[in-house]
């Protein structure tokens, strides 16, 4: 099992009554029937509306989406993603950035230490439609664009 702390701090308004949901996606009970498995809701936790964080924990061998109720808007504080800002993507548990292959691989990479791996994991985020929804497309230097498959890939 793994405990995981999700910081909702970046959020406007934070109802008292907040509360996070975990569905977990199960891990199948046979080699034999690797599809066998299920989505399971869990109970959900309040929100320490103090701290701004709800704190889960999940099983091991799993995929867990958590639901959020009662939590919206985006605090002044927050760091805003800027039209035609380029940045590093890190994931925070990892350390480990995203890093543009090529032609179409993406990969999870170190962070990097030379100016060409550098540029690989440099992401510039261009806003699309209505500033309000905060849509972007990602694209490398090289103006390829970052999207996935139906196959998630």
């Amino acid at each position: 099992a793994q405990t995981v702390t999700i910081d909702l701090s970046g959020f406007g308004t934070i109802d008292a009554a907040a509360t996070v949901t975990p569905y977990v996606t199960t891990e199948a009970e046979s080699a034999d029937d690797p599809t066998g498995n299920s989505l399971v809701e869990g109970s959900a936790v309040v929100v320490d509306p103090v701290a701004k964080t709800a704190t889960l924990t999940v099983p091991a061998q799993s995929i867990t989406t958590f639901v959020i109720d009662g939590v919206s808007g985006v605090s002044a504080d927050a760091e805003q993603v800027a039209d035609g800002g380029t940045y590093q993507l890190v994931g925070v548990q990892s350390g480990l950035a995203l890093s543009a292959g090529d032609e179409t691989a993406t990969s999870i990479e170190a962070l990097a230490s030379t100016g060409e791996d550098a540029a690989a994991q440099a992401w510039t985020f261009t806003a699309v439609g209505d500033p309000a929804d905060r849509t972007y497309v990602v694209t490398t230097g090289d103006g390829e664009v970052l999207a996935a498959t139906s196959a998630g890939t």
